[in-house]
This record gives structure tokens, sequence and C-alpha cells, in this order.
């Protein structure tokens, strides 16, 4: 594989790439988008999270033309923070923020404590396929909450449906002490 810088070809910019999941498959997607036909949108609450870090920066930046754009980090690397957060038809709904990943015990404590007490009857519950949402007493925690049923899709196939897309800058905003109109 040749890896050298070479001239770009008449009329094409250099971009900053967009990277996607190497395992989208546009079948399942579609079969995907297919089944939520048969799903009332007021009964969906959707589960997701996402992580923060001081440490987080936006790639690009303003900067008078011909000088170095600057920002500053932490000198010290901050602890990860991850929000596991539902989204209903209402908007953002209920969630938590624990230090760290999210493990099958954190997402069972989430369920039981958290999410469970406000499901109302006839709810679907709908996670991606992260290993910790797969877990039996995780399926059980949800049909216990008044007969409520966990649905698992592909992380992919969630692309359209995530939480954290809408949600995850406010939080990291309140962290970093910067408002939110500032991030």
């Amino acid at each position: 594989m040749d890896n050298r810088t070479r001239p770009a070809p008449p009329g094409v910019l250099a971009k900053k790439k967009t990277l996607i999941a190497a395992e989208r498959d546009p079948w399942a997607r579609a079969l995907f988008a297919l089944q939520q036909t048969t799903l009332d949108a007021t009964h969906l609450v959707v589960l997701d999270e996402f992580g923060s870090n001081l440490d987080m920066q936006p790639t690009y930046a303003w900067a008078p033309s011909g000088e170095r754009a600057r920002s500053t980090v932490p000198r010290n690397t901050p602890i990860n923070t991850t929000t596991i957060a539902a989204l209903t038809h209402q908007g953002m709904g209920p969630a938590m923020m624990v230090t760290g990943g999210v493990d099958q015990l954190t997402f069972v404590a989430y369920l039981e404590q958290v999410l469970a007490p406000t499901l109302q009857p006839g709810q679907v519950v709908l996670a991606d396929n992260l290993s910790a949402h797969k877990s039996a007493r995780a399926q059980a925690i949800v049909h216990a909450a008044r007969g409520h049923s966990l649905a698992i899709g592909r992380k992919s196939e969630m692309a359209d449906c995530r939480v954290g897309r809408k949600c995850d800058r406010k939080p990291q905003a309140a962290l970093s002490g910067r408002s939110f109109a500032e991030v």
C-alpha cells in the first residue's frame, strides 16, 4: 500500500474522513426500519450510552489566516464518564452518569433503579447489541416491569436512534466548566 502524499486530482479537496461501521449492512438496516413501522412511537423507549472525557476536544477551531489554532487540555488525564440515557417521544428520559464504562452490573443497576420505576404499561425498550444489554438479568428486569420487552438491535441498525448524538454535548460542557453555548 502506498501511503505517500500526492497531489489531489483537479476539483477534489482534502477533507476530514467520516468513519462508518464496517459491519453496516444496508439490508439489515432496511429490515430494522420495516420492523419499526409496526411499533407505536409513543410506546418506544430507546436506550443508549455515551462517554465523555475532559480531554475530548473539537478537531477543528477558528484561527486567523496563516496562524495555528491552539487549544488547551488538562495536564493529567481525567477519568472517563459514561451516561446511560433513555429517549422517548417526550424527549430525554431517565439518565444515569457513571465513572468508567458500562458493564452488565452497571446496566442492570440502571434498569432496576432508574428506568424500571418510570416504565409505563405497553412500552417497548430498545437497546443496541452491547454485550452488557444481553444478560438474562437485564431481560428479566424489563419483563418484570409490567411485561415490557427488551429488543436488541445491531449497533449499525440503531444509528438513527442514538440518544447520545443529541445529549452528549451538554454534560460534557458541564464537566469542563464551559457553558453549553461555548461547546
